[in-house]
Order: C-alpha cells, then sequence, then structure tokens
C-alpha cells in the first residue's frame, strides 16, 4: 500500500506508532495493510491526534505566513510534512537569533485546512470532519512559477502560541498533538524527536 501512495513505508509505520494512522486491517508477512477506504478518509480528513512541525526561510516563508497565514512546502518531499495532516503545526524561522536565555521561540498555530496539488489518495483538500468545506487558495497566487506539487497549511494566525525551545529544528516531522499541548501548557521544549515533544 505504501508503493501505490509513493509514501515510504517507515513513514506509514511512525504515523501508526503515534497513534495517528488507523490499525493496519491485516499482516503479509512483517508488512501491515491498511484498507484503501480507510486512508483515502483518513488523507482527506486533518487528524486531532497529530501535529507536525517544520522550519520556514525567513524571507519566503514569513512573506507567505503573511500574505496568505499559511505555510507553503512540497507535496512528496521526505524532508517536508506535504503528506501529513495535522491539527496544529509548530513552525520555527530559520536564522533568527536566539533570545538572551539563548533559546529559540518557535509559535504554534492551529491548522484550519490543508490543500495540496498531489494528494496522496487523490486527495485535494482535508479538513475537520463535521465541518463546511473550506474555501481554497487559488493555486495561480501561490508559488505561480513553481514546477513542483505543493502543500498548503491554512493556519489560524489569531489564536497562535509560542513556546521557547532549546534545539530547533531544520526539516519537518511530526509530534503527538498531547505531546505537543503539554509542551504548549509548559511554555518549553527541549527538542521535537520520535513523535514527542520532549521536555529534557
Amino acid at each position: 500500500m505504501a508503493r501505490e501512495m509513493d509514501v515510504k513505508s517507515n513513514g506509514l509505520g511512525r504515523m501508526f506508532s503515534e497513534n495517528t494512522l488507523p490499525a493496519p486491517m491485516a499482516r503479509d508477512g512483517e508488512k501491515a495493510v491498511w484498507s484503501k477506504d480507510a486512508l483515502v478518509e483518513w488523507f482527506g480528513t486533518i487528524q486531532d491526534s497529530q501535529s507536525a512541525y517544520a522550519s520556514i526561510d525567513k524571507e519566503l516563508g514569513v512573506a507567505e505566513l503573511e500574505q496568505f497565514g499559511a505555510y507553503i512546502c512540497p507535496a512528496r518531499s521526505s524532508q517536508h510534512i506535504g503528506q501529513r495532516r495535522p491539527a496544529y503545526l509548530a513552525l520555527y524561522v530559520s536564522g533568527l537569533p536566539k533570545n538572551a536565555q539563548g533559546l529559540s521561540e518557535v509559535t504554534i498555530y492551529p491548522v484550519t485546512h490543508i490543500q495540496t496539488q498531489d494528494g496522496v489518495m487523490g486527495e485535494t483538500l482535508a479538513w475537520r470532519k463535521g465541518e463546511p468545506e473550506p474555501a481554497q487558495i487559488p493555486w495561480d497566487q501561490v508559488r505561480p512559477h513553481d514546477d513542483e506539487p505543493l502543500t498548503l497549511f491554512k493556519l489560524d494566525l489569531e489564536n497562535a502560541q509560542t513556546i521557547e525551545i532549546t534545539r530547533a529544528w531544520q526539516r519537518g516531522g511530526t509530534v503527538r498533538t498531547d505531546s505537543l499541548l503539554a509542551a504548549i501548557s509548559a511554555g518549553y521544549a527541549h527538542h521535537f524527536q520520535g513523535g514527542l515533544a520532549h521536555a529534557n
């Protein structure tokens, strides 16, 4: 199934271990097998149990955040989060100086919806189950000269929260939402690794 979706099988396994992917319906030897219908629904829906983190360029990324209220990345790059469906997104602006305590500041945004030019299961839009379909940002306004398929994470800027982090990141990944919410409550995380926001 991972090959059919062009998703690395360890990526599916990681999401499953973080409890953000439906349980496989069977096993074929050591390989897990998922129901296609379950995955179509999963990739078309924002997942409350999954959050993500990414870094943005202090010029292009910040400009897109201001213009569109969104984080934009390649849809299929293994170094980005274009195939994730997170409820929250933690953004670190690469190249910004640390604060007086030697910590980096990270802003965490609720994700309102996700639109993609190259969905894993053919989807082009993901949003929360039970909510009305959101209005999309026209793709001809988003990096019009970029030939690479993109994913756009529309963010709730008004409800953003900031935490301090000791060790920031350069590539994106996923983190369990409960772990991220604990970091928000504490206002701090040492680092993100293995699907968790670590306190030390």
